[in-house]
């Protein structure tokens, strides 16, 4: 009886295990490298990404490599506007997908 009792209890326990691993990756990463006509990186763009389902919104500013990096995003499309002063504004739509990263240039 107790022999069984262990084997159900360590049961339980491999399947919340495996539960547990299975709801950390839904999430994925957004890593855009914005640049203007000439190739040149922007830093200091305003980079705003929306989920299209949820509306979540994440905001950030692309550092001195003109790079902008949205992690823990929950998995979808988004779409992605880019800003910065003396530009036109850049709108677009990405696939974030879960555990991975997308990279884009733009």
């Amino acid at each position: 009886m107790q022999a069984s009792l262990r084997a159900i209890a360590l049961a339980s326990l491999l399947v919340s295990f495996c539960w547990i691993g299975a709801a950390q990756i839904v999430q994925g990463s957004l890593e855009i490298t914005v640049t203007d006509p000439t190739g040149a990186v922007i830093p200091g763009a305003s980079v705003a990404a929306k989920h299209m389902q949820t509306g979540l919104e994440r905001k950030t500013i692309t550092d001195e490599q003109g790079r902008a990096r949205l992690t823990s995003l929950p998995a979808g499309v988004y779409d992605v506007t880019i800003f910065s002063e003396g530009f036109k504004i850049v709108q677009q739509a990405f696939q974030v997908k879960p555990g991975s990263t997308t990279q884009q240039t733009v």
